[in-house]
């Protein structure tokens, strides 16, 4: 690589830094750089929708996001919402107003997973989901004795939703 070639990867990885840091360190990951290589990051995790307001009310008010933006995408006929959690994950929800169907497929079938959330009252919110007829597909279980404690929910649309509660340290006495 050409000494102009070299600093203009140098300059683009700068720019992309101080822009990643202005939404916080905790959303930049660093990868190891290669001078052959551009930096890369994920940058968000996309899940449709059939109903654009439906979703935001689901995930700003009972998973606590916060919105960001939205945008228009002519091209595909759509609009995508970008929500952000507390630790600065965004999660970019996807309408695409010529969908025709939109069928969640069986679990067997199912490409994407889950997406997951750390919760710090897992019992708190699951009675929050009662309340709102949310669909809860597994109640709470331990992955290991004195370890994390999940559950599953789903989105208006299907998406399944991991809860994680992390064990709580003991308390000094």
């Amino acid at each position: 690589m050409s000494i102009l070639g070299r600093r203009l990867n140098t300059s683009l990885r700068k720019t992309r830094l101080r822009n990643l840091r202005s939404f916080g360190d905790n959303r930049l990951i660093t990868a190891t750089f290669f001078p052959e290589r551009i930096e890369m990051y994920m940058a968000h995790t996309s899940v449709r929708t059939s109903n654009m307001e439906r979703s935001m009310k689901f995930y700003t008010e009972l998973l606590d996001m916060k919105f960001v933006r939205s945008k228009e995408i002519p091209k595909s006929n759509a609009e995508i919402a970008f929500l952000e959690s507390e630790n600065g994950n965004l999660l970019e929800l996807t309408w695409y107003r010529d969908q025709k169907v939109f069928k969640v497929p069986e679990y067997e079938e199912v490409v994407f997973d889950h997406i997951a959330f750390v919760v710090e009252d897992m019992d708190g919110l699951l009675e929050e989901c009662r309340k709102r007829q949310v669909t809860i597909t597994d109640e709470p279980f331990y992955l290991t004795p004195g370890g994390s404690r999940l559950a599953f929910i789903e989105d208006p649309d299907g998406t399944l939703i991991e809860l994680l509660e992390r064990p709580k340290p003991p308390q000094s006495g």
